[in-house]
């Protein structure tokens, strides 16, 4: 493209020209003009900078008005336009309402691609159809100053408005006081991680109209918490561990409807992989890891292994000597199964060896005739094959959301509960067979079955119960475990599970190089 007709451009485009010509702005950017859409080399280059974009641009500019349309008191009159007239001698001015519902019902507030645009942008100038307003990080200036007095400062302080997210991009949802312009962190000492739960949730509540894009219209933040290469198919790799443990949030106004396939697109283990779902990290509690984990990288033409730094600050084996040394009250208890701990590492657990050599170690145990390829997930983790019985609904005709399943070993008995379905391929799978692959991820945190309550306790089977400093029941740690399912040599994710950590170690369980895809 050498060049664009005017005549031929979109009337919101044309209209935001005119803003920044009057602006005496020199330049205006576009994603469907500025991102060459047929290259994919230009438009993964583009994406990946969305961060440095939307943070560089001096404003945003936001029509509130629906879509093809113009913007409100540029090309087209305000709707609402604020009225007058002289009654007895005096001039009445009719008060604007409030700017919370233009923003609320703008069209721009609930796409996907823009909420990274809101939030990493301090700068907005949006166009209602009552009025203009301007906002940054500390204050809301408005046309109309009835209502919101210009000769009272704490009438634009953002502070004031109660429970606003960011006032006219409000997007509360119930979820606290977080204010977009304030930048990607809510606060600023907010743990990244932290700050992408937060808005991972929001964005997955907005619209999208291709599948393809769920990745990419979170890339900026993603990138602005984590950096370039600190993500990796849409989780943060120094929090992997973590990240592997999503599930359909099951408190966030329910699924998402805009999307029918199964994210086949995307890998079986990243919440991209499950597109009607919003993810949530809440439901499956964390303390220690069970894998350290490697990604396949192209080096020369050949494909390389590479661990990934995770749960350590960076220090790919802190994690390993940490748990390790966090392991003699589980040793006390279980001392027999002592080896499952030790294993688990037996790949990385000589401190003094070089990371490449732990890599060229776990190469060494995949099959020859597997192919590397981006997206995988490579580990050496316990597998056990174990069987899954709805206890609750009926797989053939309640929606998965509403099933409650109980895990059990071979002998029939109860090993685990809370098992999360994927997408509805668990409840797919169900149909044909019970049994399926359990990966050991990590351990949980105690009591996550309901608390310390002696009846609640008294309730659960054997393997779930376990003896606190006092001598008290309390119910154990679980084993946080990934459903799958083999394919070529493969796993894919169908679901996550919790199994009672004595009943984990009571199983043959097998140390196997797990392939993710």
């Amino acid at each position: 493209m050498e060049y664009l007709d005017l005549a031929e451009l979109p009337a919101l485009v044309r209209d935001a020209m005119v803003v920044c010509r009057e602006l005496g702005e020199r330049y205006l950017w576009v994603d469907r003009y500025c991102i060459v859409q047929d290259d994919e080399a230009d438009r993964a280059a583009q994406i990946s900078a969305m961060a440095d974009i939307y943070s560089a641009a001096g404003l945003v500019l936001v029509s509130s008005g629906v879509e093809g349309a113009g913007m409100p008191g540029i090309s087209r009159d305000r709707s609402l336009p604020q009225t007058s007239e002289v009654i007895g001698g005096t001039w009445q001015v009719d008060v604007q309402r409030s700017h919370l519902f233009d923003g609320m019902k703008a069209p721009w507030n609930t796409r996907g691609w823009t909420y990274q645009e809101a939030l990493l942008n301090r700068r907005k100038l949006f166009f209602t159809d009552s009025q203009v307003y301007y906002e940054c990080g500390l204050r809301i200036t408005h046309e109309e100053n009835l209502s919101y007095s210009s000769f009272d400062p704490a009438m634009h302080d953002k502070t004031k408005y109660i429970g606003a997210t960011t006032s006219l991009t409000y997007d509360d949802l119930s979820h606290g006081n977080e204010r977009f312009t304030r930048g990607v962190k809510g606060y600023a000492r907010e743990p990244p991680w932290r700050a992408y739960v937060r808005h991972l949730g929001r964005y997955r509540w907005r619209k999208l109209s291709h599948l393809s894009d769920l990745l990419d219209a979170f890339s900026g933040i993603s990138v602005a918490l984590f950096g370039k290469d600190g993500v990796y198919w849409g989780l943060p790799l120094e929090k992997i561990d973590q990240g592997l443990l999503w599930t359909p949030a099951t408190n966030f106004l329910g699924s998402r409807k805009e999307f029918v396939g199964d994210g086949g697109s995307f890998p079986s283990w990243t919440w991209a992989s499950s597109p009607v779902d919003v993810p949530s990290f809440d439901e499956v509690s964390f303390s220690y890891t069970l894998c350290t984990w490697f990604r396949p990288v192209e080096v020369d033409g050949e494909q390389k292994l590479v661990m990934i730094s995770a749960t350590g600050d960076g220090d790919p084996e802190k994690h390993v000597s940490s748990f390790l040394g966090t392991l003699g009250g589980l040793k006390d208890k279980w001392g027999d199964h002592f080896d499952l701990w030790s294993g688990m590492f037996e790949t990385t657990r000589e401190h003094d060896a070089p990371y490449a050599a732990a890599a060229a170690r776990m190469f060494d145990t995949i099959p020859r005739d597997s192919s590397l390829r981006d997206g995988m997930l490579i580990t050496r983790a316990q597998v056990a094959k174990l069987h899954i019985e709805v206890t609750a609904g009926d797989s053939r005709g309640i929606a998965s959301s509403h099933l409650r399943y109980t895990i059990r070993n071979d002998q029939g008995d109860d090993v685990g509960r809370h098992v999360y379905d994927q997408n509805g391929r668990l409840t797919a799978a169900l149909k044909s067979k019970s049994a399926f692959d359990f990966i050991a991820l990590s351990v949980g945190r105690g009591n996550f079955y309901g608390g310390p309550s002696l009846q609640r306790v008294d309730a659960l089977p054997e393997m779930a119960v376990d003896v606190d400093d006092d001598g008290k029941k309390t119910t154990g740690p679980p084993v946080n475990v990934m459903i799958v399912e083999r394919e070529e040599g493969c796993c894919r994710r169908v679901g996550l599970g919790m199994v009672y950590l004595r009943a984990w170690m009571a199983l043959d369980a097998v140390f196997e190089t797990v392939m993710l895809v």
